[in-house]
């Protein structure tokens, strides 16, 4: 049975033993506690105590670690919801310009539209006389009721 590591020899294995597996990985290196465990012959527990340890020589070294549990899918989740919001800032962004657009193109159509009522009012007074073809009322320049609405070019008074 092997000697159980203890105090400053277990903090040396632990070091000793990420070293030796991150130049094994090579660059790609990620801390894996079943592999140190393994490698140096302690438990996982053990060194879950020496995690401020590892957290440092991992540090040292430019490493990652794992993630366990639910953390990468919060980390990826977080990414797509950071994803997202850029992407609905820039769709906001365009929805602004075209609704500038789409007022301006209205704006330019009426500066530049002929006015309705002189193309209208001589066909209706024509063939209706002074009557309003749909609810029969007379005409006149200013209507009686809310019900006839006036024939007056745009620029009229």
């Amino acid at each position: 049975m092997a000697k159980q590591l203890r105090g400053s020899s277990l903090d040396k294995a632990i070091r000793d033993g990420i070293l030796e597996l991150s130049v094994q990985a090579g660059d790609d290196y990620v801390y894996n506690a079943t592999q140190l465990a393994n490698l140096i012959g302690t438990s996982r527990v053990t060194l879950n105590k020496k995690a401020e340890l590892i957290d440092d020589v991992l540090r040292s070294i430019k490493a990652g670690r794992r993630k366990k549990d639910n953390e990468g899918l919060i980390d990826a989740l977080q990414l797509r919801i950071d994803r997202l919001e850029k992407q609905k800032a820039d769709l906001e962004k365009e929805l602004h310009a075209l609704q500038r657009n789409h007022v301006d193109i209205y704006r330019n159509i009426y500066m530049h539209s002929i006015d309705g009522a002189a193309l209208v009012a001589p066909i209706v007074k024509s063939e209706a006389g002074d009557d309003c073809p749909l609810c029969g009322q007379k005409f006149s320049d200013k209507p009686e009721s809310r019900k006839v609405v006036s024939l007056r070019r745009k620029g009229d008074a």
